[in-house]
């Protein structure tokens, strides 16, 4: 597991992106050891302890985000080859189909053809954004009804596991609460050689973070840049990562960063519409909880 938070010499937890590369103040939230932010070019940036990682962190914690990362669901290349191929021709071959059924990523319509299942649609990245982010928020909420019930069931039977468990909730809805109160940006970028679009997540003005983006492009490029803010969908923090691995073949290839894009003069209209369908984000009330940091009845 990546540790994305720590515990800062007040109790508060403190995400990863706000400290330096470095040794910190900050304590593992398991187990109270010294962190060291860790902000490489390959791996997520995460903490790590400076000495010995203790069990909790080394045990692996299940308290991801469901559907920010692994859109493939760790399919194959040969898999992923039949879905794409049944997306196109609405023909099935090779020889997983019943994996396939079983692991819902394909099912059989009232007129016994077979059509992608929504874990189908997403690996071949061709679920629309607003469905997705549908199916991410029922997601999220069953994952947080999992965490209160395996803590239920701890406490109940004096597990020696609760303390960790607990960390856990806490670490999830810490997490569940920054995407939701993060703003999905659009920009145009324009320079004096090329038009790209980029995506991105901030809790900020976006005016404030356009400032930044067009002093990382103009020593990026070598050539100042004009930006056109095209979208914003506040709440929506959560698809940013899906619509990087959904339009991942159209990735701007001269910069660095994978949020940046170079639609086709023919493409880039469908995008807008993709994205244009987000209606205002309507909260399920344990995601409204959480957002209002109302204590889970446990």
């Amino acid at each position: 597991m990546w540790l994305e938070y720590g515990i800062d010499p007040d109790g508060e937890m403190i995400y990863i992106e706000s400290r330096r590369r470095g040794k910190t103040d900050l304590k593992c939230p398991y187990c109270g050891g010294a962190l060291t932010a860790k902000k490489g070019a390959v791996k997520n940036h995460h903490f790590a302890h400076t000495d010995e990682t203790c069990r909790a962190v080394s045990s692996g914690r299940d308290i991801a985000i469901p559907f920010l990362a692994g859109f493939d669901r760790h399919l194959s290349s040969s898999e992923l080859a039949v879905l794409i191929h049944l997306h196109k021709t609405g023909r099935l071959t090779g020889d997983f189909k019943n994996k396939l059924v079983r692991k819902d990523f394909i099912f059989q319509n009232a007129n016994y053809r077979w059509k992608l299942d929504n874990l189908g649609e997403i690996a071949c990245g061709v679920m629309p954004l607003d469905r997705f982010s549908n199916y991410q928020s029922l997601a999220i909420v069953a994952k947080l009804d999992n965490l209160k019930t395996r803590l239920t069931e701890a406490n109940t039977e004096n597990s020696i596991d609760l303390p960790d468990l607990l960390t856990d909730l806490k670490l999830y809805k810490n997490h569940v609460k920054r995407i939701l109160s993060q703003t999905l940006y659009y920009l145009k970028i324009v320079s004096d050689f090329t038009t790209i679009y980029k995506i991105g997540v901030t809790t900020r003005d976006i005016a404030e973070r356009i400032d930044e983006i067009a002093s990382e492009l103009r020593e990026a490029l070598g050539s100042a840049v004009t930006i056109e803010t095209i979208g914003l969908w506040e709440n929506h923090g959560g698809l940013e990562r899906y619509f990087i691995y959904k339009y991942q073949r159209y990735r701007y290839q001269y910069i660095k960063f994978k949020e940046y894009f170079e639609f086709p003069i023919n493409i880039a209209p469908a995008i807008l519409r993709d994205l244009r369908r987000l209606s205002t984000r309507i909260f399920r009330k344990k995601e409204r909880d959480i957002l209002d940091s109302i204590p889970s009845k446990i």
